[in-house]
């Protein structure tokens, strides 16, 4: 690990100029707001469109056709990260996070992430507090787990839906490290080829007024984990 990021690095990954990056926010106290952009075609080792240092917004934007040789397909944020009103879609890593990894507290809302791919995360892959609002992630795939979402630390699911994502091995919708709580929203329509076709939780499930059904497994379908449903309205 040359570079400090917490990946191996691998022979030759680095032959590729992170110049071919669109934005590189470099210091950790540059705040920085992207509004209303298309970022597409960027390629770099990690953060194929953005990487951030620093605390980002991007707002009313298009993040596709990005690529990272190791995490964060389109956007790669180690500050915390908030996307709104935005678009994220047919981007991939080689490691981490398809279209987005998150180092920090990642807020997700009023926006769309599909078509990503990634070892790990094919959507999205947050490593702290993750707040997902009425955002659809559909159609993402990963070659390990968290097929649409996979989030190391806390995890909230709110009017928002995971539909049509896979995982070769768990969580063909999510995969959780930590504790996942889901309100108001449905996630259905994924694939895991080991367990937890809509969510594999190593911590609890909470869910009130939530739908996780029609998911595929070899075992445990809709939810590999214990579930709390206690808030009621649910359908599993």
């Amino acid at each position: 690990d040359n570079d400090g990021d917490g990946e191996t690095d691998e022979f030759g990954e680095d032959l590729l100029s992170d110049n071919s990056r669109i934005f590189h926010i470099t210091s950790a106290s540059a705040d920085t707001g992207l509004t209303g952009l298309v970022l597409t075609g960027g390629e770099a080792s990690s953060g194929g469109a953005v990487y951030s240092a620093a605390s980002l917004t991007v707002y009313n934007s298009t993040v596709s056709g990005n690529t990272a040789l190791r995490s964060g397909g389109g956007v790669f944020g180690d500050g915390a990260l908030t996307i709104a009103n935005s678009t994220v879609s047919g981007n991939s890593a080689r490691v981490f996070g398809g279209g987005v990894r998150a180092d920090a507290e990642l807020t997700l809302t009023n926006s769309t992430v599909s078509g990503n791919s990634a070892r790990t995360g094919g959507g999205v892959h947050g490593t702290r507090t993750f707040d997902i609002s009425n955002t659809t992630v559909s159609g993402n795939s990963a070659t390990l787990s968290g097929g649409g979402v996979n989030a190391a630390g806390a995890l909230t699911l709110t009017n928002s839906t995971v539909s049509g994502n896979t995982a070769t091995e768990s969580g063909g919708g999510v995969n959780a490290d930590g504790a996942a709580t889901l309100i108001n929203s449905t996630v259905s329509g994924n694939t895991a080829g080991s367990e937890g076709g809509g969510i594999s939780a190593d911590d609890a499930v909470t869910l009130t007024n939530s739908i996780v059904l029609g998911n595929s497994a070899v075992s445990d379908a809709e939810i590999d984990g214990t579930v709390d449903t206690t808030g009621g309205g649910n359908i599993v």
